[in-house]
């Protein structure tokens, strides 16, 4: 089987959706080779197997994806596109599709965006030849808001490396000297997306704040992307707030095995990686019951409805009781250790021989 790779998300800033791309193809690459299709002016990643063939393209963006890639890529039995774009025509398309958000809640995403995806990205996903995502609660949301033919939607895994595991205690000491932390913080992440519901968070931990002497830092990573419409910034008065912006892997690998709990209120999401990551770096994790929490993280957290009496009662309760934290954490790690990229990597390239052998049948070019 000859496999292109729409190499588009190498362009773009490291997300879960991009951190799935890069991880997926990266095995692919040293499993099978393959077409490795770039956008002009994208670089391809460092270190590719010798087999794997590199395309650069003449344009960039959506109109490289759209116009450039299905010509470019025709000879290839089945062309991946593993961050939710595809183009509107050309033939064996494989999509992975993360979460359909701007259709279900266009009003957290910038406007000309969210046009973009009900107008391109839906009737392109709608007419390829199978649609991969995270969980069931989004392949649900694929087939009602999409109008996917259930028969072309399957599941795959997602992995946890490189936060399979603690890290360091080298690393660990140098994030904690950087940002001069504590010997107890709350970790979350934001990067400026409504839906991460921040300042929910610092209202918990306000309220904690008022009933405990013992109220840690919560620790903010992330950087806001121009997809999404500006979230109502902290209020000064949230004193608890560290924000660390954007972090390499390697700190927020220390950031989570530092933290003593992570919380993650998010209002909604096609998978929810970050609370997946901290637990299988031994730390226990608060979430919010959005659409897929149960199904991802089983009994790995404390999944909590949007209420900020019980968010502050159950923080309070983990940060004041280390067996009750231990407990969690190791229920976390069990749950965390489902999850490898290997196994990914063999459900995708299972789906894209059935594509091929499809085209194959019916004579496609």
């Amino acid at each position: 089987m000859r496999i292109g790779i729409n190499g588009r998300f190498y362009a773009a800033p490291l997300t879960g959706v991009q951190r799935f791309s890069r991880e997926l193809s990266a095995r692919i690459y040293d499993r099978q080779g393959g077409v490795l299709f770039l956008p002009r002016g994208t670089d391809p990643p460092p270190g590719l197997p010798e087999r794997v063939e590199v395309v650069i393209g003449r344009t960039r963006g959506h109109r490289w994806e759209q116009f450039e890639l299905p010509g470019a890529a025709a000879s290839c039995d089945v062309l991946l596109h593993p961050a939710n774009t595809c183009p509107l025509r050309g033939a064996g398309h494989v999509v992975v599709v993360h979460d359909v958000l701007p259709l279900s809640h266009p009003a957290w995403f910038d406007r000309r965006f969210a046009s973009w995806y009900r107008w391109v990205v839906k009737r392109a996903v709608r007419g390829a030849e199978r649609v991969l995502t995270v969980s069931q609660w989004n392949a649900d949301q694929l087939i009602r808001l999409v109008g996917v033919d259930p028969d072309r939607v399957e599941i795959v895994t997602q992995g946890v490396e490189p936060f399979h595991q603690p890290a360091s205690a080298a690393v660990v000491e140098r994030v904690r000297e950087r940002w001069s932390l504590p010997s107890e913080y709350v970790l979350t992440v934001d990067g400026g997306d409504p839906r991460k519901n921040l300042l929910f968070l610092t209202g918990v931990l306000d309220d904690l704040a008022s009933r405990s002497d013992r109220t840690p830092p919560l620790v903010v990573v992330g950087r806001s992307r121009h997809v999404h419409r500006s979230p109502p910034s902290i209020e000064p008065a949230s004193k608890h707030v560290v924000d660390v912006g954007s972090v390499t892997d390697e700190e927020l690998h220390g950031l989570y095995t530092a933290a003593t709990v992570f919380c993650f209120p998010s209002l909604a999401e096609g998978f929810g990686r970050p609370p997946l990551e901290a637990v299988a770096c031994g730390t226990p994790a608060v979430v919010a019951e959005y659409g897929p929490a149960r199904e991802v993280m089983g009994d790995g957290a404390e999944i909590l409805p949007l209420d900020r009496a019980a968010w502050t009662a159950t923080l309070d309760e983990l940060l004041s009781n280390a067996d009750r934290r231990r407990d969690l954490a190791e229920r976390g790690c069990q749950v965390a250790a489902r999850y490898r990229w290997g196994r990914t990597c063999d459900q995708v390239l299972e789906a894209c021989g059935k594509v091929a052998r499809r085209m194959a049948r019916v004579g496609t070019p």
